[in-house]
């Protein structure tokens, strides 16, 4: 076993450079800590509540064209940001902005925040049709943000093929059917669902002539189609942070207790101290660069507790296996072996992790950029920090206990010899 330790291709003085690095993560996690008390980390509306579309258009537009369709409504302050492509677009409104604008227009006694943020989707819709298609008609309504419920009850309504004779249930399923085909059409990968002209619907949907003649008289095909919206209400926002908060304690504390019974308590205290250390570093990041924080950056906080933890426990575990060896001398000299055996794996790990976080980072779009970044900052300040801090902290604390044994067992009150006495019969 001994043998197949010594097999490293490393043979670094960890410990030598401890004081150095130790300075650097004081100073990194004190940048950190001075960036989320003045400017904070900007919340999402995951926690406080707002609206998220989903817009993709027909043609590439720009953010800056989206802002100023925006202004129009008194939303131009709105979070807007390209992703995927130039024709697919993201629309954060905060609850606080919706709030102020219906204090603004004298709603704020008669409607609720959710009924709010629902009467702001018809004036965005408004608000771009002027700006990407001025002389389309807002009287009528566009069949590219017309699902196929609304269709199916439009053209039972309006009865084009003449079925009134036939049982409802008749009627329904073939104006279903035939809206299910519209929309199935305009969803496709190549249209996005934005259908440009009536010939190519035509073309690849049979329909009847009076129900050709009728769509083309009540519909019009706008530039863009809303393909999601998403609306979270502020009592969701709160429990979503309760929530989040609870997570991440209970999974520290879990951590600590998990490596505790597994090596030491000291071992535990020092794992702890190194999450805390790459979690804070990953925040000042991201108060840094200005990016949300969102259920989606929650689930990569955790998911580098888990790996960070996992790091330090294998040079925990190379530790504890090289103590039972009793060939070093002293404590710094069994870290360093340790580190140095275990650098391969823990370097291979985390750039295996590294290389597809990157990818994600450059190709996965605006939806998983954020998490992306968390990923590449945690990755790399956990890796760091499995080998220049955890070991560093409990060979301190080690060496520290080892200076004050002699001090402390002299310091200690001795406890008086019992005397024995004979048993008088």
């Amino acid at each position: 076993m001994s043998e197949r330790y010594e097999r490293t291709p490393f043979h670094i003085d960890f410990m030598k450079y401890r004081p150095f690095f130790l300075l650097v993560s004081l100073s990194l996690m004190a940048a950190s800590a001075f960036l989320l008390g003045t400017r904070g980390l900007r919340k999402s509306i995951d926690f406080t509540g707002g609206l998220l579309l989903r817009i993709h258009f027909a043609e590439p537009v720009s953010v800056g064209q989206v802002r100023s369709a925006m202004e129009r409504i008194g939303l131009g302050d709105s979070t807007i940001q390209e992703y995927g492509s130039a024709r697919d677009i993201l629309i954060r409104i905060a609850q606080a902005r919706a709030e102020a604008l219906a204090r603004a227009r004298g709603l704020r006694g008669e409607l609720s925040t959710e009924a709010m943020l629902e009467r702001l989707i018809p004036e965005i819709q408004g608000a771009l049709y002027r700006t990407f298609a001025p002389g389309q008609p807002l009287d009528k309504p566009d069949l590219n943000n017309t699902d196929a419920i609304r269709l199916a009850r439009f053209l039972t309504e309006r009865d084009p093929l003449g079925l009134q004779k036939e049982p409802p249930d008749v009627r329904e399923a073939r104006y279903a059917d035939i809206a299910r085909r519209i929309y199935e059409v305009r969803m496709e990968p190549e249209l996005g669902g934005v259908l440009r002209d009536w010939k190519y619907l035509f073309d690849r949907v049979s329909l009847e002539p009076p129900v050709r003649a009728l769509l083309q008289d009540h519909f019009v095909l706008g530039p863009f189609t809303v393909l999601s919206i998403e609306s979270v209400g502020p009592q969701i926002g709160k429990e979503l942070i309760r929530k989040t908060q609870t997570a991440v304690i209970v999974s520290m504390v879990l951590m600590l207790a998990y490596i505790w019974f597994r090596f030491d308590l000291v071992f535990g205290v020092m794992a702890l101290a190194c999450l805390v250390h790459d979690v804070l570093i990953t925040l000042g990041a991201l108060s840094f660069t200005g990016r949300e924080i969102s259920l989606t950056v929650v689930a990569a906080l955790l998911t580098i507790v888990g790996f960070d933890v996992n790091d330090t426990i294998v040079v925990y575990d190379r530790i504890r296996e090289n103590k039972g060896l009793r060939k070093y001398t002293n404590i710094l000299e069994l870290y360093n072996a340790s580190l140095n055996q275990t650098l391969s794996r823990t370097l291979l790990t985390s750039l295996t992790v590294l290389f597809v976080t990157v990818v994600l980072y450059f190709l996965g779009g605006a939806v998983l950029n954020d998490f992306a970044f968390t990923m590449i900052v945690g990755i790399v300040a956990g890796t760091y920090s499995s080998i220049y801090i955890a070991c560093s902290l409990a060979a301190y604390w080690y060496t520290w206990r080892q200076r004050r044994a002699p001090a402390l067992a002299a310091a200690a009150p001795q406890k008086p010899a019992r005397m024995k006495t004979a048993k008088v019969k």
